[in-house]
């Protein structure tokens, strides 16, 4: 079993969740084994290097020799915060980099070959002729009640609050770029598109930007298709075509033979 490993220059024998936060380096090593090092190491500097105790017993050390360190971007920084390494002979796929509690998910091969699971983190179904489709989620949520004092699927759990917004706001831009232009491609950058697939894989794996770019598992086209997984968009083309299909008027005079469709978009709903 391989994994990450990550050396923070001038690092005590000892770091908390804090220091972490501040790196940006919690939401991947959150169970720090750690060992101190004062010579042989990526940038030269004493240090640490620590891993995510996934209980492999892997040992955790600095061998530049045979492993393979990038420095993470440094920014206005004088010097990178930190470098993420491997050991070049094994790096790590998806299996050693899985948290220990993953989404219900969609399996997709990404540029390495192996098997990803894409958290589904929006979901749509159909309703009613009212209501034509609504839309939850596969995120674990909070039991709640509503107005009738039934038990209910209420707000996603904390740990989930960020990506269930990131995914509202990303199938928000979408939806309304396609109303306005059908042909477009989205109000959303490319950049923004990127990093919205990465955020998806990491809800099941410990991963940024950064070690998908050193594993160079992930393709622009994979980028596109993780966005699609994640935000159910087929499932919601689909009822979408139905319901506009149905909307269409009935136009003899129509020259291309073709029923042109309603402008009114439907009600959607979110029905958590």
């Amino acid at each position: 079993m391989s994994d990450f490993f990550y050396f923070i220059p001038h690092c005590g024998p000892q770091i908390g969740s804090k220091r972490l936060q501040e790196l940006g380096l919690y939401d991947r090593i959150d169970k720090p084994v750690l060992r101190q090092c004062r010579n042989n190491t990526p940038s030269g500097e004493p240090g640490a290097v620590l891993r995510q105790n996934t209980g492999s017993g892997q040992s955790v050390m600095s061998d530049p020799a045979n492993q393979t360190w990038t420095p993470a971007p440094q920014g206005d920084q004088e010097s990178p915060p930190y470098w993420v390494g491997y050991n070049t002979a094994d790096p790590p796929g998806p299996g050693d980099l899985l948290r220990d509690s993953i989404v219900t998910s969609v399996p997709y091969t990404l540029q390495d070959g192996n098997t990803w699971q894409i958290p589904i983190i929006r979901q749509w179904f159909p309703v009613d002729e009212e209501i034509p489709f609504a839309y939850g989620t596969q995120l674990p949520s909070l039991v709640s009640i509503d107005n009738q004092g039934n038990a209910i699927a209420g707000d996603v759990i904390p740990r989930y609050t960020e990506i269930w917004n990131k995914a509202l706001a990303v199938h928000r831009a979408l939806y309304v770029a396609a109303e306005k232009d059908p042909n477009g491609n989205g109000s959303m950058s490319m950049s923004e598109m990127f990093k919205f697939a990465v955020d998806a894989l990491a809800v099941n794996y410990r991963v940024s930007l950064l070690e998908m770019s050193i594993l160079k598992a992930l393709s622009t086209d994979d980028c596109s298709e993780i966005t699609r997984k994640a935000l159910d968009l087929d499932t919601y083309g689909e009822l979408l075509g139905n319901f506009m299909s149905r909307s269409t008027p009935d136009d003899s005079n129509s020259s291309s033979g073709v029923d042109r469709p309603s402008k009114e978009l439907p009600v959607v709903t979110d029905q958590l």
